[in-house]
């Protein structure tokens, strides 16, 4: 599974890419898989927050100690 940074650089990859392309069809695929790359990276951050922020929560601790 690609994490958020992995996404990030994925996403700008595909714009340095969409910038050299002479190819309208070539640069408009690639700047939608720049934005959805983004956009996978968002939600990849938000879950990772999410976790750890669960992982660190005292009510989450006194469960997994059980």
């Amino acid at each position: 599974m690609l994490t958020a940074k992995e996404c990030l650089h994925n996403a700008e990859v595909c714009l340095a890419l969409a910038h050299q392309t002479k190819e309208l069809h070539a640069r408009g695929a690639l700047l939608e898989w720049a934005y959805e790359f983004r956009t996978l990276a968002k939600y990849l951050e938000r879950d990772e927050r999410k976790s750890m922020v669960r992982d660190l929560s005292p009510v989450h601790s006194e469960r997994a100690a059980q």
